[in-house]
C-alpha cells in the first residue's frame, strides 16, 4: 500500500528534531475539523537503544485530561530511509516498538478521531531511548475545511 499526503493537508510541528534521552511528548493539536490525521515520527538512531512510539489524547490542547491512545490504528513504517519503501504494518495498533537498528526510520500513525470518543485533541509520544538518538514529530491532517486559510489546529 501507498502512503499519500492528501491535497490541501496541513503540516503542523509536533516537536522539533531533539535529542530522545527522555519520553517527548509533542504538541497537542486539536481534530474538531479533521477527518483524519497522520503522525509522523522521524527518528536518527545512532544507537541501538529502542524507542516506543505511541500518542497521547486530550480533552483540550492544554492538554486537559490527558492520557495514553489504547485504541488501535494502522501504522505504516520505513526502517532504512536509504529507500523510500513504506511497510503497512500487520495489525493494526496503539504503539510501534522501533528496531534496534541503526538507521534513520519513519514511522507514521493513520487515527481517525473517531476512535478515541469523548477526546478530540492528540499528540504524538516518543519514549526514551539514548542521547546519540534524534527524534522529531509532525502532524499532517486531512481537514474537513479546505479554506486558504483552515480553521486553526492548535487551539481549541
Amino acid at each position: 500500500m501507498i502512503f499519500q499526503i492528501p491535497q490541501g493537508g496541513l503540516l503542523v510541528q509536533g516537536f522539533q528534531p531533539q535529542v530522545n534521552t527522555a519520553e517527548i511528548t509533542g504538541d497537542y493539536i486539536s481534530m474538531k475539523t479533521a477527518h483524519r490525521v497522520w503522525v509522523v515520527f522521524h527518528m536518527t538512531q545512532a544507537n541501538a537503544a529502542q524507542s516506543i512510539l505511541s500518542l497521547s489524547m486530550a480533552t483540550a490542547v492544554l492538554p486537559t485530561g490527558a492520557t495514553p491512545v489504547v485504541a488501535t490504528f494502522p501504522i505504516w513504517y520505513n526502517l532504512d530511509c536509504t529507500t523510500d519503501i513504506f511497510t503497512r504494518a500487520a495489525a493494526d495498533a496503539a504503539s510501534y516498538t522501533l528496531s534496534v537498528d541503526v538507521a534513520n526510520k519513519l514511522v507514521i500513525f493513520q487515527i481517525d478521531p473517531s476512535i478515541m470518543p469523548g477526546y478530540d485533541c492528540l499528540a504524538g509520544v516518543a519514549g526514551a531511548s539514548n542521547i546519540a538518538n534524534i527524534v522529531s514529530c509532525i502532524y499532517i491532517i486531512d481537514n474537513r475545511y479546505k479554506d486558504a486559510v483552515p480553521p486553526s489546529v492548535i487551539i481549541d
